[in-house]
């Protein structure tokens, strides 16, 4: 007859494999990628079109387009670009005051610190 022990062991060895096994199943769902955040999303616009317009230039040094079709192109992708600047400037500076916040909080509660020492 097995001692109380070794059944306690053996019920050990089963349950812990069992539950990392599990876990996971049971667990919350988290999402495999987080999904960008506006200013992400404006960031990767903003090297889309910085890409675009590199490769018109480089089409356009090699002859693939003429200097009309090249013109119009890269005057509707500057315009594109500087849109996307001003918003990301935008959503920076309407960031600015929060972050200011902020900031005085966190040396408010550092003089208050001090101040106890």
């Amino acid at each position: 007859m097995p001692s109380i022990a070794t059944v306690i062991l053996a019920i050990a060895v089963f349950l812990l494999p069992l539950a990392l096994i599990v876990r996971p199943l049971v667990g919350r769902p988290e999402p495999a990628v987080r999904p960008p955040g506006p200013d992400e999303l404006l960031d990767q616009e903003r090297g889309a079109t910085v890409r675009a317009i590199r490769e018109l230039d480089d089409d356009y040094r090699t002859g693939k387009l003429n200097a009309e079709d090249y013109a119009t192109l890269r005057s509707g992708l500057v315009t594109r670009g500087a849109e996307l600047l001003q918003r990301m400037e935008a959503s920076v500076d309407l960031a600015a005051p929060e972050q200011d916040k902020r900031d005085v909080d966190i040396e408010e509660q550092i003089r208050r610190a001090r101040g106890r020492l």
